[in-house]
Formats: structure tokens, sequence, C-alpha cells
């Protein structure tokens, strides 16, 4: 959007704004799936993206001269003007294993998640900014059921970690977990 604008007492201005922008949001997923003998599955998934954008903004004013190519053939009075590129890449890759006996079940398995995210801004201020992360999920759950009661028995870990630049952190989670349950009557249980 251009526009010649007046204010009294002063020269009139001509602004110039405009926008453009280009995005890119590519994926992939694999999936697969065994079904084994004995009542096992094995099941894993891998998936990867890319997001990228370009964003240009020009918002110029200049001193009016007769039209607006001859306007902005001068330097401007004042430049809002940035162009903002941002590209964050990520791969995502999950396993599970399950074995089924006749009043138990077992599962085993883990995710792993990592991206990088780098985004320049240049304009009246630059900057670029990179972020590094990355997250590891592993587990295993037990869960079972006798006549008048059922369980279900689990551990797993956590590792993540975020960068961005000299600073960020690394930490692991312990992340265990029990849940009983005792059926009283058919309409009750606790």
């Amino acid at each position: 959007m251009n526009q010649l604008y007046q204010e009294s007492g002063k020269a009139n201005q001509y602004l110039q704004n405009n926008r453009k922008m280009l995005e890119q949001i590519p994926s992939l997923d694999i999936y697969y799936s065994l079904n084994m003998p004995h009542d096992q599955n094995l099941a894993l998934n891998l998936v990867g993206t890319y997001i990228g954008t370009d964003y240009q903004y020009r918002m110029r004013e200049y001193t009016f001269n007769k039209s607006p190519d001859e306007s902005v053939k001068n330097a401007p009075l004042t430049d809002y003007s940035y162009d903002a590129t941002g590209r964050k890449r990520s791969l995502i890759g999950e396993g599970t294993y399950s074995k089924n006996w006749k009043q138990m079940a077992l599962s085993v398995g883990g995710q792993y998640n990592i991206s990088h995210t780098d985004n320049i801004y240049v304009g009246s201020s630059n900057a670029d900014t990179e972020l590094k992360y990355s997250n590891l999920y592993l587990f295993t759950q037990l869960q079972g059921q006798q006549k008048w009661f059922s369980y279900q028995v689990g551990v797993g870990a956590t590792r993540s970690s975020i960068h961005q630049g000299e600073n960020g952190y690394s930490k692991w989670q312990f992340r265990p977990q029990v849940t009983l349950q005792a059926k009283a009557s058919d309409r009750l249980s606790f």
C-alpha cells in the first residue's frame, strides 16, 4: 500500500509500504507396524519436518517530488524496513514393543525428538538467533488384571536439552507410575 499524505506546514510526503512472504512446510512421515507370533507387536514411526519462511517488509517515507517514481529516487526520510528469515528442521523417531499374555501386558518403548531453529532479523537492529532442542523419553510399563484387582506399574525417564548460543540446559527426569484398582462389586471400585 503506497500513499501520498499531507500535513499542514510541511512538505508533502510519500509513504511506500509493501510486504512479501514465502513459506515452505514439507514433511515426511514413515510408519511401520509388525504383528509377531505369541501376541507381540513392534511399531516404529519416523517424522521429518522443515519449516522455512522468508518475510520482507518495506515502509519508507519520502519527500514527495512530482510523482511516486521521482520521490523514491531520493534517500528516504525514514526507513522502517526489515527482513526476517526463519528455518526449522526437526526429526521425531518413536518405537514401541508390546507383548500380551492372558492377564498381563508389557510395553517398552521410546521417543526421540530433535530440532534446530535459526532465525535471522535484518533491519534497524540485526539479530541471528539459533535454538537447538532435543528430548529423549524411554519407558516400560506392565499392566494386568486378576478377578477383582487391576494394576499398572511403569517407569520412564526423560532427558531434555535446550540451547541457544552459550546459554541452555540439559536435565534428566525420572517418571515412575503405579496405579492400583480394586473392584468391590459390579457397581463399586476404588
